[in-house]
């Protein structure tokens, strides 16, 4: 065991800061309902100024507090965010999805409205309609949504479509910064270039023998009954712990209702029951996700609203639509099936959600419809419409001569089996975000003692909070608890190591 001491002072300020969650979902929204409030006492051109200076400041400071200071004439960012861009990102997209909530309109809608209507509402046959100012704020969304599906893409329509000012001002101050929208996106490509070349063979009675034998335990796990259902149907984790619902049509096919996402994921319409091939006796799914929902439906949850209000639940209770509910069901069980995949294929490179890229590989032949291409039958039976996730499900392929799932270079079919070697380079992704996080000296400490640790041995399921507390001393003392935890989560992410 390596033992780290460091030897620099932290204040009591930077304490509370290191305690404090960087989430101001809350504060935010009572600016916004104040602002609003008073906005409403005052004349029209008054308050439209009154409303846009006071929310461009709340932004601002947001800004400040963050970290994220961008030049405003070229756009580069021009300092390090005292988080990851990918948290960065997320808080402001859990703003915009509170501001909206509140319900509040654009101070200038019907102007904004009528000046689209005036430059296309001879060009599209009942845009008045649809885009009527006095309609519901919810059905302007949908409509404007439902045009946007209709349009050409690169048209100035559409452009100006996208560009239609409906909500609140300040919904539109907590868009994130270009610049760093960049730089996720850029990530986002060289992880999947990474992946495009890496090939993995799977083979296929291994993978039914495994989903068979995990539903059919005479006391198997929750971990157990959600990946064999995973692999045996191909449905999402909040699907299997809540929203799903499965009933054998005969032995090779289910019939599934309670589909989450949809090609149109901004959309909650219903989505009648489908049929699916089941990899297994449909049968035995069907008990096993009965079995599965009577052993988690009184598990606890709690979770922050869209609000940013703490709410009290159970994994049974939430409607099939609150999605704020639907999150922390996912949140509450992915580390956990995360782990158990890993465990399960002996290999750090899986996560759960690599389950229905082996349903739908597996099951294909059986399956397709005359004619039907890979892409076509994924689609049919995941839904799955973008691109990027169909090129990471090319990489899977149906191997008899292995054994059970491996990984191999597509160059010269290498096997990559280390997953203390994957764990250490997944920690090293956030060498960055620790180091700039200058107020907390403990960070940087901690980073490096949990990447020797891994070095050295580590098996990632000891990386939990307690493990780290009792083990990586900070001038010669414990660290708080809290900081390990905000490490994990916000800074390295743990329960996302794919």
């Amino acid at each position: 065991m390596i033992w780290y001491i460091f030897t620099g002072t932290v204040t009591f300020s930077e304490e509370i800061t290191m305690a404090r969650s960087l989430n101001r979902v809350k504060d935010i929204l009572n600016k916004v309902k104040h602002i609003q409030k008073e906005a409403d006492k005052k004349k029209e051109k008054e308050a439209a100024k009154y409303l846009t200076d006071r929310c461009n400041k709340i932004s601002q400071r947001e800004h400040e507090r963050l970290n994220v200071i961008v030049d405003k004439q070229t756009g580069q960012l021009l300092s390090e965010p005292v988080c990851s861009y990918r948290y960065y990102s997320q808080l402001m997209q859990n703003y915009r999805n509170g501001i909206k909530a509140l319900g509040f309109r654009h101070h200038a809608i019907k102007h904004h409205i009528n000046t689209f209507l005036r430059k296309y509402g001879n060009k599209k046959e009942g845009l008045h309609k649809k885009l009527d100012p006095h309609l519901p704020i919810e059905k302007l969304r949908e409509n404007i949504i439902l045009l946007r599906a209709n349009t050409v893409t690169g048209s100035d329509f559409r452009r100006d479509l996208l560009s239609l000012r409906i909500e609140h001002h300040a919904y539109y101050m907590f868009e994130p910064k270009s610049a760093i929208k960049d730089w996720i996106r850029d990530d986002d490509q060289k992880q999947l270039n990474k992946k495009l070349h890496t090939q993995i063979l799977v083979n296929p009675e291994w993978v039914k023998t495994l989903a068979r034998n995990l539903l059919t335990k005479t006391e198997p796990s929750t971990s157990d009954l959600c990946i064999g259902i995973a692999l045996a149907s191909g449905r999402r984790l909040t699907e299997i712990m809540k929203t799903a619902s499965l009933k054998a049509v005969d032995d090779k096919t289910l019939l599934f209702s309670g589909q989450l996402k949809t090609k149109n994921r901004y959309l909650f319409e219903e989505i009648s029951p489908y049929q699916i091939p089941s990899m297994i006796e449909a049968q035995i799914v069907v008990k096993a996700l009965d079995k599965l929902r009577k052993k988690t439906q009184n598990d606890p949850l709690k979770y922050q609203n869209v609000f940013g209000e703490m709410i009290k639940s159970e994994v049974k209770k939430g409607a099939i639509k609150d999605y704020d509910h639907n999150k922390a069901v996912h949140k509450k069980y992915e580390s956990t099936m995360n782990r158990a995949v890993r465990a399960l294929f002996q290999n750090g490179q899986f996560s759960l959600k690599d389950c229905r890229a082996l349903y739908t590989e597996v099951t294909y032949e059986n399956h397709l419809k005359e004619g039907e291409a890979r892409s076509a039958y994924r689609h049919r039976v995941l839904g799955h419409s973008l691109i990027e996730t169909q090129l990471h499900y090319e990489a899977f392929r149906l191997d008899n001569s292995v054994q059970s799932i491996e990984l191999a270079e597509k160059n010269n079919h290498e096997k990559i089996t280390d997953l203390q070697k994957s764990l250490s380079a997944y920690l090293e992704k956030a060498d960055n975000d620790v180091v700039s996080y200058a107020r907390a000296p403990k960070m940087a400490v901690m980073h490096e003692w949990l990447k020797s640790e891994v070095i050295n041995g580590l098996k990632l399921e000891k990386m939990t909070p307690s493990y780290i507390r009792r083990h990586c001393l900070f001038e010669g003392k414990q660290l708080n608890l809290n900081t390990i935890k905000k490490y994990l989560k916000d800074f390295i992410q743990l329960a996302q190591f794919c």
